[in-house]
Formats: structure tokens, sequence, C-alpha cells
């Protein structure tokens, strides 16, 4: 592809292929090595070095393959002689902040033909969604996660009970007919989530990592013993009343796609649920369930049987022939100029973040990278960058 085009044009797709159509040739930032999240374990100190270190990873990449020049030394301290002064260094990782080692839906131009045989994909899911639609709810295996439909409404409030005794989850997502990609749980538009266990499994497993946008290795564990009278539990409250007729569960999504190079694939267990939503009232009424879904409505309705495999057979084709969640980075932060740097308390970005000559930081003008699909979903993006699904 690099023979095809301008140097300079190759170039700027290496840094910012997303907001150029060329989603995948960011690959090229997150080629360097790294530790994994579970392997940094959950000690503040140590995730923020491990950041660090991925972040100087970037650096040296960007340095030595464009600019020319090693930068290892700027991270702790100045040479008397070298172009690249410690501020350059920090100044360089304020313009990657928001990126992260990890896997998301590459961005494709609307000529692509892999863009284009995707959509037409799409489009023959939609058909057959539109089938099911008239029968009641269904549910669909993607591999990394599974997704339940149902029959729409407006509530406040939705409680999921699990039938079994151990569940984990990294996100449990809940949409609505009106934005089809927008995660109505994500906490970014105020859902609060609560249930039981909230601390999970000996209380390192809270239940707030269910609506993060973080998919992975940090996830929500409920456990009970057989003889408990409750199962685990997760209810959300939306800041306003919604309407909703999708939830996704998915317990290690970056993992599925980031081994697409096993034989067998790891796959969420396929959990039993009932769906209750909060009346006007205060009443809880139930709703649906993957009992009602799998089982009742399929013996009710045997003509719904060809339209579930056909569904079923398009989610294996689209895994094979449209775009796929790739390892060419995720993006987790937006900085502003003068926001708080992250992980704790720092400097201002600003004081870190380039200036142009001849302006002072409040005189600045305020920028953010392009929005990332986040709370608005494709398959293999979330609220953050990743991994979630298309309508």
């Amino acid at each position: 592809m690099a023979g095809t085009l301008p140097y300079d044009q190759f170039l700027r797709e290496q840094i910012a292929g997303d907001s150029l159509g060329a989603g995948e040739a960011t690959g090229f930032l997150v080629a360097g090595p790294h530790v994994p999240a579970a392997t940094v374990g959950r000690e503040p100190t140590a995730i923020r070095q491990a950041r660090a270190d991925r972040m100087d990873e970037v650096m040296q990449t960007v340095g030595a393959s464009i600019m020319g020049v090693t930068m290892g030394c700027a991270r702790c301290h100045n040479h008397k002689f070298d172009p690249i002064t410690i501020k350059d260094y920090y100044s360089m990782t304020g313009v990657f902040q928001d990126v992260e080692f990890g896997s998301r839906f590459p961005e494709f131009s609307p000529e692509d033909p892999r863009r284009q045989r995707g959509e037409e994909i799409w489009r023959g899911i939609a058909a057959q969604r539109r089938v099911l639609r008239e029968l009641g709810g269904w549910e669909e295996n993607w591999g990394a996660f599974r997704e339940l439909h149902f029959k729409p409404i407006t509530t406040k409030s939705i409680r999921i009970r699990f039938k079994m005794d151990n569940v984990g989850l990294d996100e449990l997502e809940v949409f609505g007919p009106d934005e089809r990609r927008e995660n109505l749980a994500h906490r970014s538009r105020g859902t609060t989530v609560s249930g039981f266990p909230e601390d999970g499994v000996d209380g390192r497993f809270p239940i707030e990592r269910l609506i993060d946008g973080e998919f992975g290795t940090m996830t929500w564990r409920g456990q009970t013993t057989k003889s408990s009278k409750e199962k685990p539990w997760v209810q959300f409250e939306f800041k306003v009343p919604e309407a909703v007729d999708r939830l996704r569960l998915s317990s290690n999504r970056e993992y599925f796609y980031e081994t697409d190079y096993l034989d067998t694939k790891p796959n969420l267990p396929r959990y039993e649920y009932d769906v209750d939503m909060l009346k006007e009232d205060g009443t809880w009424q139930p709703w649906v369930g993957t009992w009602f879904v799998n089982k009742k409505l399929n013996e009710e309705h045997p003509e719904r049987t060809p339209a579930l495999a056909e569904i079923q057979r398009l989610i294996q084709t689209l895994s094979e022939e449209d775009p796929r969640p790739s390892f060419v980075g995720r993006f987790v932060l937006r900085l502003q100029r003068d926001d708080p740097a992250p992980d704790g308390p720092r400097p201002r970005a600003a004081d870190v973040l380039p200036q142009r000559s001849g302006t002072t930081p409040d005189q600045r003008p305020r920028t953010r990278r392009r929005r990332r699909p986040g709370v608005k979903c494709r398959p293999g993006r979330s609220s953050r960058g990743t991994l979630s699904a298309s309508p």
C-alpha cells in the first residue's frame, strides 16, 4: 500500500489513519512489546508504571522510525546536546494519550471493498431480524458476546436476575431502538449500577466494571453458594426513562478478538437469566428471559428456525469477510488542553502539551481528537473505541 501513496500521506496514516479512512495503519503505533493488564495486576502504582512503559514504546516507535532520533533518555533526563528534552518528550506523549495497546474495528473509507462487503452482510442480518421481531425475542451468539433481543419497553430501571451461582462479565451493555449503537448503560450517560454481590468475589471484582466501557480481564465476578437463596443480579438505574430492546453480555471480549490464531476460540458461557422492568408505580414487571426466547418461543413458533439459523450463518460470514477487530490500537482517553492529566494528581495537560508560539495556556484553542464510537458501537467497538457490535 505504501508504494501507491506519497510518503507524507503514508506517514499521516500511520499516525492518524482512523481519521483518514485507513484505520488499520495505526497498528504501527502499537507495534512494540507490552505487558498485558492481567500480568500487571491491580496495584495502582504498577498500573501507572505499565501505562508509562506502553507510552514509551509509542514514543520509541515514532521517534526512531519517523523522526530519525532516539528519545528514550528524555523520558527521565536531559542531555546537553540532544535535540529532544524532557519537556518535548512528555509533550509528545500528550499527543498520543488516547492510544492504548489493544484491538478495535479499523476505520475504512466508504469505497473500501471490505467495508462494502460488510455492509452487504449487515443488510442480510437486518432482514432476518425483521422476520424474528414479528415473532418475539431471540438471542444471537457472536462468539465474543451474546445479544438478547426483545420487545421494546420504556423504563427508568432494569434488573437482570441470573439463574446460576457463578457469573463473570467484563461489560453488560443495554441498547434501545432509537439510537441503535449507543450503550444506554455506560456511566458517561449518568447510569448507575448496583447488584449482588456488589464487590464481587473476595471484594476484588466490583460491579462498577460492568459500565466502564472497558473489555478484558477487569471484570465483575458474582459468586454464591449452591445453598444460597440469592443468586447474582444486576440493576441499572438510568438518568431518564429509556426505551430498551437489547442486552449484550461479554466476559473477556478483548481476549476473544486477540486470539484469532487459536483453533478453539474462547467463548462466553451461555448464561441463563430473566429481565425485569421498573414500572411507573415502582413495582417490577418480568419482561423477558433467555429460557423464554430460546425454548418457549421456538416451540410455539417453529417457523423461526430458518431465520435464526440464517442469522448465525451471516454472523460467521461477517467474522470472515467483514473488517474485523485487529490489534491496531484502541482509544481510551481524550485530553483537552486544560484537563487534568490521567492516572491521578499530575500537572494540568496544559503544562505538558505543546503550545503555539506567542500564546499562553488560556489563549490556546481547546481541541479534541475526533470523538471515537463509544457509547456508540459496532461489532468490536466499545464505549472507549473497542469491541462492541453494530445494530
